[in-house]
């Protein structure tokens, strides 16, 4: 509590400590100092049906374990700011900064083809992923994806991700985790309705905002997230390192502030 109070103190952050649920807590009232309005604030005629379909197919970060009761040597690794990147590479933020979005339908069959033209190789190339601002419905038929689920029997839904044989009716899932399930099931997916998203316009009413008293958050000039990976690397390369088993709590407790730029210059 003490960590986050300094923090909070620190950023001039107008919100009580008691009612952040972590580092990520923080961020919808920054985006509230930055200026940004929620979608159908800005954008009234939104369709519901599209916004219903994409919080069906959110399924957020996901957990995979391959091998499973089996003692395997392992090497720890660890990601630089991993989910602000991921937002870089999609341009997320320009649906923070858009004066509307607009749902673009797209071919089926030709996006479920470049689906299977895919490899790790073009996975990772930047320009990739500016294709993978959608959402299609499939019909899942062994592919490998997420499903929410009473795994434990405990009225408690969770999320696993498995080869799905067959469904009741169609699914909605993010173009991400389709590239992801034709890549570790070997197959693309059966495509039957494709939406892009396409931000157009700027926002009224951005404004900029300072994290402690050495960076300023301006959406207008420049990307958020790039701003605070910049912070946490100290404005150079990214830096490979290992992190022993001892210095993983307090790597973990940092984690909210790195995520959302916070300095940590108070003690525990």
């Amino acid at each position: 509590m003490r960590r986050g109070q300094c923090q909070l103190a620190d950023e001039d952050a107008e919100i009580e400590p008691v009612s952040t649920a972590g580092g990520g807590g923080v961020t919808v009232p920054e985006l509230d100092r930055l200026g940004v309005q929620p979608l159908r604030t800005r954008q009234p005629d939104f369709a519901p049906s599209a916004m219903g379909f994409a919080m069906t197919a959110l399924y957020g970060g996901r957990s995979e374990c391959h091998i499973r009761r089996t003692p395997v040597p392992i090497t720890y690794t660890d990601f630089t700011s991993m989910y602000p990147t991921v937002s870089i590479l999609l341009g997320l933020q320009d649906f923070l900064t858009c004066a509307r979005v607009d749902g673009v339908e797209d071919d089926p069959a030709a996006v479920a083809q470049w689906l299977g033209t895919l490899d790790v190789e073009a996975a990772l190339r930047p320009e990739t992923w500016g294709r993978l601002r959608g959402m299609a419905l499939v019909e899942p038929r062994d592919d490998v994806l997420p499903v929410r689920a009473d795994w434990h029997a405990n009225r408690t839904l969770g999320i696993g991700l498995n080869c799905i044989v067959s469904a009741a009716e169609p699914l909605w899932y993010a173009l991400p985790d389709l590239v992801a399930s034709a890549l570790l099931s070997g197959h693309a997916p059966r495509v039957l309705r494709v939406l892009r998203f396409a931000p157009s316009g700027d926002a009224a009413g951005l404004r900029p905002m300072h994290l402690g008293a050495t960076i300023e958050i301006d959406f207008r000039r420049g990307s958020l997230y790039r701003a605070l990976i910049t912070r946490q690397t100290g404005g150079g390369a990214y830096e490979r390192r290992a992190v022993s088993s001892d210095r993983r709590g307090s790597d973990r407790a940092a984690a909210g502030s790195r995520v959302t730029g916070l300095p940590q210059r108070c003690g525990s």
